[in-house]
């Protein structure tokens, strides 16, 4: 099973389409980050 984490990093990878990004945009302690748009 996946974790919630696991989740959220897998769908920042599709909006993204690049890994790297999507890890910077997970560890970034960003109000915009942690946005409405990242748990849908």
């Amino acid at each position: 099973m996946l974790s919630i984490e696991d989740l959220t990093l897998l769908q920042a990878i599709r909006e993204t389409g690049s890994l790297s990004r999507a890890w910077a945009k997970r560890l970034l302690p960003c109000p915009a980050v942690q946005g409405s748009d990242r748990f849908v």
